[in-house]
């Protein structure tokens, strides 16, 4: 994962793919993700959805990784309380199921807190997942 980064009650962090073979592959889409509790039980499914306030793919595009290169994609949430709620869901990490593959890897690190939904946007060239900071 990238860097969180979170801006006017929205959060977002970047989940990073590299090519480790030693040709070129391609990815498209989106991955699949879903946050994590400290116990690894999967408490929330992310939406698959085009940017956000803080950045994110607009459209879905195929982007081509030589040996070494990486791709992001975007995942977001919001992290304040929303209508009636007082607090939220902290989650530890995210399964991450990279486009086009059936399995998942778990990764822990800073993600966006679960006080309205989870999002997910298509992968990217580069490691900032779109972010519109970098």
């Amino acid at each position: 994962m990238g860097k969180f980064e979170a801006a006017g009650g929205s959060s977002f962090v970047p989940v990073v793919f590299t090519n480790s073979s030693q040709r070129a592959c391609f990815v498209r889409a989106y991955p699949g993700v879903a946050a994590v509790d400290e116990s690894g039980v999967q408490i929330a499914q992310a939406e698959r959805t085009l940017g956000s306030i803080l950045g994110g793919a607009k459209e879905v595009s195929t982007i081509t990784l030589a040996p070494g290169q990486s791709a992001s994609a975007g995942v977001g949430g919001v992290d304040v309380p929303l209508g009636d709620a007082t607090d939220c869901v902290q989650p530890v990490g995210l399964f991450v199921t990279p486009p086009d593959t059936r399995t998942s890897t778990e990764v822990r690190g800073e993600v966006p807190p679960l006080c309205g939904g989870l999002t997910v946007h298509p992968v990217v060239a580069g490691s900032s997942g779109g972010h519109l900071a970098n």
